[in-house]
């Protein structure tokens, strides 16, 4: 087995992201009624169940890394993307973005 160079994990966990991403665009998230079920079904892959990413550059939520940020801001991030995250407009309807930030504050304590 050869080893694999950063580059090709960063080109392997992006595929991983977008092929969760074209899946929660055809199954949606209508299931999922809480913050920690949103983060766990649309956010983990790259963040890590527990707010610790698996993605390079990614927040470290559970050291609460972006959280001084308002919920506003945050919000935005959400809904219109960051970096490689995607934007979740027209994903997560705007209550499901304010449960899933409240969740991801509640990471940090």
């Amino acid at each position: 087995m050869s080893n694999l160079s950063g580059r090709r994990i960063g080109m392997l966990s992006l595929y991983i992201a977008g092929s969760l991403l074209m899946t929660l665009l055809l199954v949606g998230s209508a299931g999922a009624s809480t913050g920690q079920e949103l983060f766990e079904t649309n956010c983990a892959v790259c963040h890590g169940v527990d707010g610790n990413p698996i993605l390079p550059n990614a927040p470290l939520f559970s050291k609460g890394e972006r959280m001084e940020k308002s919920d506003e801001q945050l919000l935005v991030s959400l809904s219109e993307g960051r970096n490689v995250m995607p934007p979740w407009k027209g994903i997560l309807n705007q209550d499901e973005m304010k449960q899933l930030l409240t969740y991801v504050r509640s990471l940090a304590e």
